[in-house]
């Protein structure tokens, strides 16, 4: 009890006032219980402080305090154990390959058992025994317990984000730290500098981590403030979702798309969401996340009301106005993923406007070619990386609009002609594309 009582007070200088809460909650007065088994004599308690003020400076962060004392513990009294943690890190979590179908679940626990058994004397295999499976509730199981959110929020070590953390004593290369997090959201009401943060953690890539952290702190977070970040994101959400080759990463717009929605979602105020909504369909530069929104709120609309259902036909003829506005001043034609906007287009003002535009646009090649790579997608796989294509439903989309026989004699006219209309990768593989298809789809015309 002495022995216990000195370590809990080393133990509580070291930490920060905050983190004392967790010490003496029940699951800190449960592990504390366990892993003070380990010290029977002043010397190694001593030994033990001068190691844990040593090392948590370096992550202190990033970690739950109480979850690095405990493990601290077993790099102390039981270093092949610590060694070999780091190597089972999915069995520890209980995480599970989303692709497989089946996991063993009695060989996990017997590595688990291994995981111990390095360890000879059978008290301290007991009390490493305890701890683990403190640590890590769901260590042995086959789900996705590592993803939880209140687990990375708190900083556990059973969270799949902050697992190496403990054992690497920094943040992984690539990777956010909890204080860039911290900072961006403590800037966030200053709008012009969560912009610059935003920029940064893209050029970083970490800004998708970096959105995928928000929603631990979402219920945490003012109306004022989800304002702020939604008006940036209506700001600049295109710019960072834009490629090296000029086209829309669809990934990473659907993660701004949907994080905006969600920040949104969080506000009890149905005519404050409305007018966040509205606002950023008035004001924003964002095109693309413009019309992801409008998109998933006329979709959603008798599901779940983020809007105001009649607020939503004027909200809809404020986006087809600011179209219009665009296509006016010839701003139109080069924007990317034009094949998306004309489709949103034609969804809001009907087909007329858009119709005229496109056949004003391919009066000439350079508008021909360009509307071709509008309709330009991306793929990904580990295989290949990014693949550029115009898919067999884009062909076909473009006939909503255009005449297609028309367009493939301009293309086989500017292949002879004109080649130089077709240096650009992406012009290469639009014009490739669509001449494959129809020639597929129409192999007597062709």
């Amino acid at each position: 009890k002495i022995i216990a009582d000195i370590l809990s007070k080393e133990i509580q200088k070291i930490i920060p006032p905050a983190a004392k809460m967790d010490l003496e909650s029940y699951r800190g007065n449960k592990l504390c219980e366990n892993f003070f088994l380990f010290f029977s004599t002043l010397r190694e308690v001593k030994r033990y402080s001068n190691s844990f003020l040593l090392t948590m400076p370096q992550i202190n962060e990033e970690i739950n305090y109480l979850d690095f004392a405990a493990l601290e513990s077993i790099r102390i009294f039981c270093p092949d154990i610590y060694n070999e943690l780091p190597h089972h890190k999915d069995i520890l979590l209980g995480n599970k390959d989303p692709f497989s179908f089946k996991v063993d679940i009695e060989e996990r626990k017997n590595s688990i058992e291994y995981i111990i058994t390095l360890e000879k004397d059978i008290r301290k295999q007991n009390i490493v025994r305890a701890i683990i499976f403190q640590l890590f509730p769901h260590a042995g199981k086959a789900d996705r317990s590592g993803d939880n959110r209140d687990y990375r929020k708190s900083k556990r070590i059973c969270s799949s984000t902050r697992f190496n953390r403990y054992f690497l004593l920094h943040v992984p290369t690539g990777e956010i730290s909890q204080g860039e997090i911290d900072n961006a959201l403590k800037i966030a009401s200053d709008q012009d500098a969560f912009i610059r943060c935003l920029k940064e953690y893209n050029n970083r890539n970490i800004l998708d981590q970096f959105l995928g952290r928000i929603d631990d702190y979402i219920f945490e977070m003012s109306p004022e403030k989800i304002k702020c970040i939604v008006e940036a994101f209506f700001d600049v959400g295109d710019e960072l979702s834009i490629t090296n080759n000029g086209l829309i990463n669809t990934i990473m717009q659907m993660h701004i798309g949907f994080t905006i929605l969600n920040l949104v979602e969080q506000i009890k105020d149905p005519s404050i969401r409305t007018e966040i909504i509205k606002n950023g369909v008035k004001c924003g530069k964002s095109f693309y996340i413009i019309f992801f929104i409008l998109f998933n709120i006329n979709k959603d609309k008798n599901d779940k009301q983020i809007i105001l259902n009649e607020d939503l036909p004027t909200i809809n003829e404020l986006a087809a106005k600011r179209i219009q506005e665009k296509a006016n001043k010839d701003e139109f034609a080069e924007m990317i993923n034009l094949g998306s906007i004309l489709f949103h287009w034609m969804e809001l003002a009907g087909s007329d406007a858009p119709n005229d535009f496109v056949s004003n646009l391919i009066e000439n090649n350079q508008g021909i070619i360009r509307l071709l790579v509008g309709f330009v997608t991306q793929s990904y796989d580990d295989y290949n990386g990014m693949q550029y294509s115009l898919r067999e439903n884009n062909f076909k989309a473009i006939a909503e609009f255009a005449d297609i026989p028309f367009i493939y004699s301009k293309l086989i006219s500017i292949k002879q002609n004109e080649p130089s209309l077709l240096s650009d990768e992406l012009e290469k593989i639009a014009a490739e594309d669509f001449i494959r298809l129809y020639e597929k789809e129409y192999p007597i015309l062709s």
